[in-house]
């Protein structure tokens, strides 16, 4: 990581360090702080995140760079940005257009300041400013799902700005978020054939095959009314990694008004929760499957985005993974 910045550093401070006249709290200034670099203001995305050849690429030159490798007739990019970086981070769009000499399709948003989370100490309490106010930040995850419902689009790729490799190794990555969005464009067909001819017998079936819900909710399926109310609802597939205690969200079978339902959740969620529980004398239990690492969501049930997917994943009943090929 060092070899990125060190290309970005004067000749005079390059031979500084070579002679080892520079310290860890000189570089860390010079990196952060507005007499040096000044990154300590800037969003992740514009940091300069791989270095190559002819220069170093920032975070947000990699995700539209290899999001092109997915095999979609039509692709376009969404940023959830803090509004004073948005003329920054657009005049880098602009230099990856002007390098690729492609057109991008690219919008932003930002997150609403109401759903801003409270910062905590370490025993779990709500920290104040010297004025007495309650200290927030911009929360998680969950906290985007407005943002989401505002893009237009059938099929939305998620991924965190800094989850993005070096182009040279973009393969796997790409091949995953195809295998993704397949098993998906694979699990609507399915449901859309149940919308058009419902039937309780035959989403016990499609259940026993992919696994979308789970006892409890199937349980409180008594009309045709909820039947439909089951399947047309926006389904998120996420790629697992297998949680082996590092940070990250993951699968959990949590209660809500009564059914259990799968959701994901970060490990400082029920931390919080389970701080809460323990304050109102609640029971809580939690069971861990892994950790996130790559989200699709198809907003509408039925319309696909694109037709075509090369790679798709197919989970037969034994759970056992493999890629194939196919065509929709």
């Amino acid at each position: 990581m060092f070899n990125i910045f060190f290309d970005l550093f004067s000749e005079e401070i390059k031979q500084r360090i070579f002679a080892g006249e520079v310290d860890w709290r000189f570089l860390l200034s010079f990196l952060m702080e507005k007499e040096g670099l000044n990154y300590g203001e800037l969003p992740k995305g514009l940091f300069p995140f791989h270095r190559y050849a002819d220069g170093v690429r920032s975070a947000i030159s990699e995700h539209i760079e290899q999001s092109t490798l997915i095999n979609a007739p039509a692709i376009s990019f969404h940023f959830t940005i803090q509004k004073h970086f948005l003329k920054a981070i657009a005049l880098e769009i602009e230099k990856i257009e002007i390098v690729t000499q492609k057109k991008f399709d690219v919008s932003y948003s930002e997150q609403d300041e109401s759903s801003d989370a409270f910062v905590f100490n370490a025993l779990k309490e709500p920290i104040k400013d010297s004025q007495g106010n309650f200290i927030r930040r911009p929360a998680g995850h969950g906290a985007l799902l407005p943002n989401l419902q505002s893009v237009d689009s059938s099929i939305i790729f998620i991924k965190n700005i800094d989850n993005i490799q070096h182009f040279t190794k973009s393969s796997p990555s790409i091949l995953a978020w195809s295998a993704l969005a397949g098993l998906l464009a694979e699990i609507r067909a399915a449901l859309k054939v149940l919308n058009d001819n419902p039937s309780f017998e035959k989403l016990v079936e499609i259940n026993n095959q992919y696994g979308l819900y789970t006892d409890s909710e199937l349980s409180k399926n008594e009309s045709p009314e909820q039947f439909l109310s089951l399947i047309n609802r926006p389904i998120r597939v996420c790629g697992m990694v297998k949680n082996e205690g590092f940070p990250g969200g993951g699968p959990f079978m949590v209660e809500k008004n009564g059914v259990i339902i799968c959701n994901i959740k970060s490990q400082k969620d029920f931390e919080i929760y389970m701080h809460l529980a323990n304050k109102l004398k609640k029971s809580f239990r939690e069971y861990s499957l892994g950790n996130c690492r790559f989200c699709v969501i198809g907003i509408s049930p039925f319309r696909l985005f694109f037709r075509t997917i090369g790679n798709f994943l197919r989970i037969n009943k034994k759970r056992k993974i493999s890629i194939e090929l196919n065509h929709y």
